[in-house]
């Protein structure tokens, strides 16, 4: 089996959604701010950022607008603001609008922008790359790496030029391991769907009776607050929680 060859980052991110590059942008907003080089590195399975994220979104820009106060000047995409809102339900031969006065607040898009997320995730890429972040398209994380004391250490992409057989073309080449070396930086993102599988609650620090969060299927309130409680009593959650579209926002310890 031929060697991999390693590299070795600060933090590895893995992902460049606008989740891990809201993450990868604050981090070194943050390590400036302390007077710190860190070096970031975010690890993207598409063709480039944003090749899979085709939604389009009504975005409320407060999250962006904590990351970067004058982003209205930063050319981005956020352009078309909400002008008027809309809801009806509708039935075989007519519709029923709906007074806004009962509608619920999430239902108000006042101040929000049309965007489409590809444009957007791009838009972050490009900032994260002003601060320094090492953005890798086209690389997906094949697998998580471990240190001798069980700690996560890193992730390594897959093999290029393998036969659906398992054999190696004559173009093989092993992936690449990266590797978080910094002791003092733990980053824990918690978004929905990511605790359902027993590796994410034991990657999380999560007694065995905590709940699980797996999108739909949801408990209850309740269920999720011990959850998140638990986590957060975690000590590898010693940094800042970034909230971005709706995520979770904690304090830092």
């Amino acid at each position: 089996m031929s060697q991999r060859e390693s590299m070795e980052y600060d933090v590895v991110i893995v992902g460049a959604g606008v989740a891990g590059l809201a993450a990868a942008i604050r981090l070194k907003q943050l390590a400036e701010e302390k007077g710190r080089e860190i070096s970031v590195c975010v690890l993207e399975k598409g063709s480039e950022v944003g090749a899979h994220i085709l939604s389009g979104a009504v975005i409320d820009p407060r999250a962006i607008e904590e990351l970067f106060p004058d982003w209205r000047d930063r050319d981005s995409p956020l352009t078309v603001p909400v002008t008027e809102n809309h809801h009806w339900v509708l039935t075989a031969k007519r519709k029923w609008s709906l007074p806004a006065p009962f509608l619920p607040p999430f239902m108000h898009n006042e101040g929000t922008y049309t965007a489409s997320l590809g444009n957007v995730t791009r838009w972050l890429a490009g900032q994260a790359e002003v601060l320094g972040v090492e953005i890798f398209p086209g690389f997906a994380a094949a697998e998580v790496l471990f240190d001798e004391d069980g700690s996560v250490k890193g992730v390594a992409t897959g093999d290029m030029g393998v036969a659906r057989d398992g054999t190696h073309k004559p173009d093989y080449q092993p992936g690449m391991e990266l590797h978080a070396r910094s002791p003092n930086i733990h980053v824990t993102l918690v978004m929905p769907g990511m605790v359902s599988t027993e590796f994410a609650r034991n990657a999380l620090g999560a007694p065995p009776d905590a709940p699980i969060y797996s999108g739909p299927h949801v408990q209850t309130v309740a269920q999720v607050a011990d959850m998140v409680a638990a986590i957060v009593a975690n000590p590898m959650l010693n940094g800042e929680t970034i909230r971005l579209d709706g995520a979770l926002r904690m304090p830092p310890k």
